[in-house]
């Protein structure tokens, strides 16, 4: 049925047609890709080519393709003539003319990047492309030629133009300098048969722009004094009411608009009165350094409650290292000083004393355990044997002071070393045997165990260390 000079190869595209696979590469398979490109190592990416058709032409190129490359793949593929080498050139990154051994790495394009092809045409965009090459997009920059008559490829006759013609006298004869009217006209047009360019050589015409609507004015909120007082206040000191004023002292507007701030005035603490009547009295006054031999002495044992100081006029300070009794003024010494900026007392505090410095304390309820008859019938069984012993620890119980004693160590604006102690009620002495451990003695000896890592339950479950109630 065929001859013996058929190959199978070429006869089977004529009956099914020709298989069409898709030539461009951001389409291709990994494994078709790699047999198009061989072993290329750098990465292939696309650019558009643009001026030469209504769409765009896209081409497979690397970094170091050149733009002489670029143009040697649209001759082979037919876009331009192949003799037209000199009257083309490229454009690209905002109307830049390239030269033909540019790179894409030097011209800083990447994947979908636009390079324009444009056509130099003598006599400007009007000329018309000969019939067999492409009609590029865009005309190339026209020259101006006064003497030379340019020969037409299309007919045989030159276009000559007209000579330029001086401009028209002003209809009034007023001298200075020429209407611009009339200077700008010419009517040297060419008298040869003209064309319109091609549709790819055509400017688009400009978009018109769209009129905005005119903006309204913004609506400034208007308040009275003592409403903007209160807004200001709810809001924070950085709302704005309006526009600010200028002031005459140069101020910014920010500041004016921030509400005026009082200067807070350094203030003392309360008074209290320590009066008969409500059961006070002054027991003792010592220096501040030796506040603490001052509770060692007192056969009762007391919990602070409550500290306080003018923190706008002093400052405590207390010695040795804080350990677990920062503020106790029983376990540490302490000084008061003045903060103010020369180290010295306000006149309003020297005339009239006030108290800076308050610490109280409450009696822990020891005085309750023995009473004056329970003295004496100890007195008189101490020579009785003892029949129990001491089987365990002592269970916890919560005691109270019947008479509610209070304390309060103050320090006056008048001497900052020395502190009063006054005392609400009276109590018995608590007993020996119930009484606590000295604060101070504690306070040494946690700070120099603090040195070995030691703490105050390490210490208990110590049997090397004794301590009573510590």
């Amino acid at each position: 049925m065929f001859p013996h000079f058929f190959r199978f190869h070429q006869v089977i595209p004529l009956i099914v047609g020709r298989r069409r696979h898709r030539s461009h590469f951001s389409f291709m398979s990994p494994r078709r890709m790699s047999k198009v490109c061989g072993k290329q190592v750098e990465p292939w990416f696309s650019v558009f080519i643009m001026g030469l058709f209504s769409r765009s032409l896209s081409v497979a190129v690397t970094k170091a393709t050149t733009v002489l490359e670029i143009f040697q793949q649209l001759q082979a593929l037919g876009a331009v003539p192949s003799d037209s080498h000199d009257q083309f050139y490229a454009i690209a990154n905002g109307q830049r003319i390239l030269a033909w051994t540019d790179t894409m790495q030097s011209l800083n394009l990447g994947p979908g990047s636009h390079i324009f092809f444009r056509a130099r045409l003598l006599g400007g965009g009007r000329r018309r492309l000969p019939s067999s090459s492409p009609s590029p997009s865009g005309s190339g920059p026209a020259k101006k030629r006064k003497t030379e008559a340019v020969a037409s490829e299309d007919e045989d006759t030159p276009i000559v133009p007209k000579p330029r013609t001086k401009p028209k006298a002003p209809a009034r004869l007023v001298g200075g300098r020429k209407s611009h009217s009339s200077r700008g006209q010419r009517d040297d047009e060419p008298t040869g048969p003209t064309s319109t360019p091609p549709l790819t050589l055509q400017e688009l015409p400009e978009t018109p722009q769209r009129k905005r609507k005119p903006s309204r004015p913004k609506k400034v909120p208007k308040f009275s004094p003592r409403t903007a007082r209160r807004v200001a206040f709810a809001l924070g000191p950085h709302l704005r009411l309006g526009p600010a004023e200028d002031s005459d002292s140069g101020s910014s507007s920010e500041d004016s608009d921030r509400p005026k701030q009082r200067k807070r005035k350094p203030r003392a603490l309360n008074k209290i009165k320590h009066s008969k009547k409500a059961g006070w009295k002054r027991v003792g006054s010592s220096h501040t350094s030796e506040i603490y031999q001052t509770f060692e002495q007192w056969r009762n044992d007391y919990t602070p409650h409550e500290y306080e100081s003018a923190e706008d006029l002093v400052t405590v300070n207390h010695l040795g290292h804080p350990v677990d009794r920062p503020k106790d003024i029983r376990a540490r010494p302490f000084i008061v000083q003045w903060i103010t900026p020369n180290r010295d007392a306000p006149e309003a505090f020297l005339d009239d004393p006030r108290p800076i410095f308050r610490a109280e304390y409450r009696c822990k309820g020891n005085c309750s355990d023995v009473t004056p008859s329970d003295r004496e019938f100890d007195t008189q069984s101490e020579t009785e044997p003892k029949n129990q012993t001491n089987s365990g620890p002592k269970k916890y119980q919560k005691r109270t002071c019947p008479q509610n004693v209070v304390l309060h160590v103050e320090i006056y604006s008048n001497d900052l070393s020395k502190a009063v102690i006054f005392q609400r009620g009276t109590h018995w002495e608590a007993a020996e045997e119930y009484l606590g451990f000295s604060e101070h003695i504690r306070q040494c000896i946690m700070e120099y165990a603090s040195l070995a890592n030691m703490t105050a339950g390490r210490i208990k479950r110590s049997d090397r260390f004794f301590l009573g109630a510590l």
